[in-house]
């Protein structure tokens, strides 16, 4: 399944999603340049596609400064929990917990959304729109996955 847009119309154009997409992606790729571990560009491509996709309608219901600061503080919660509980990781968090607060505050305000996507079945796709709270779900279980693999990077 690929999903590729919500049933939310949006009002404004999403500058502050693509402008962190794109710095997000920036920094990410220097580090996994810097660190050598490819393996960590899927947590990076997944979190950045669901930040592509939900990300504009939270932009637009927030406001442009609201959203900024619930991405940030996301991101900061996210970062002093891995601080408290593993003062010695070097692991990044600070994108991923920044998606997280996102995706929360898009399945509060909007839990019957549904997301186009585009399905697969062995030689047969499809698009359907499919609930966003399916969507969602599925990202936790991508996430613990990454997790516990040791691929926590975005």
């Amino acid at each position: 399944m690929f999903p590729f847009k919500d049933n939310i119309p949006q009002e404004r154009f999403p500058i502050v999603t693509i402008v962190l997409i794109a710095l997000t992606t920036i920094a990410c790729l220097l580090s996994i340049r810097h660190s050598g571990s490819f393996a960590d560009l899927l947590p990076l491509l997944v979190n950045m596609l669901f930040l592509a996709i939900f990300g504009p309608t939270v932009e637009d219901t927030l406001g442009r400064a609201r959203y900024l600061a619930l991405y940030l503080l996301g991101g900061l919660v996210v970062l002093g929990a891995q601080a408290l509980t593993d003062p010695t990781s070097t692991a990044p968090t600070l994108a991923s917990g920044a998606v997280t607060a996102v995706l929360a505050v898009y399945l509060v305000r909007y839990p019957r959304a549904r997301v186009i996507s585009l399905v697969f079945i062995i030689f047969f796709f499809t698009i359907v729109e499919v609930p966003a709270v399916l969507l969602l779900g599925l990202w936790l279980i991508a996430q613990t996955y990454f997790a516990l693999a040791g691929l926590t990077f975005a």
